[in-house]
């Protein structure tokens, strides 16, 4: 195998991934760049509800999670998440949400 192909295989982290988002399209596009990448996507969900059920069933080792969404968004979601489990959870800020993300008590534990 030359060097030229081995940069375009995946690599295989043996990583799970929870992707939470309540657009099916951002999910996709996220799940595709994760597989890409050599990580396996567990699972989605839709809201912050779903991830936690999810996340409790499935114990990711990585959670990608949006902040707007619609039933329970992700920084209401985020402290039940962590208190699930400890993997680390990765939030989307959506546009126009600055002002609610830094003023957010749980916004210091979460990166993006």
């Amino acid at each position: 195998m030359s060097s030229t192909d081995s940069d375009h295989e995946p690599r295989h982290f043996g990583k799970t991934v929870l992707v939470v988002d309540d657009s099916a399209m951002v999910r996709s596009t996220v799940r595709s760049a994760l597989i890409s990448d050599g990580f396996d996507v567990c699972g989605e969900a839709n809201n912050g509800r779903e991830a936690i059920d999810l996340a409790e069933r499935l114990s990711p080792d990585l959670i990608i999670l949006d902040v707007s969404m619609p039933v329970m968004n992700g920084l209401q979601a985020a402290p039940h998440l962590r208190k699930v489990l400890p993997s680390p959870v990765n939030s989307v800020r959506p546009n126009g949400a600055d002002h609610q993300w830094r003023s957010h008590p749980c916004s210091h534990r979460l990166t993006w």
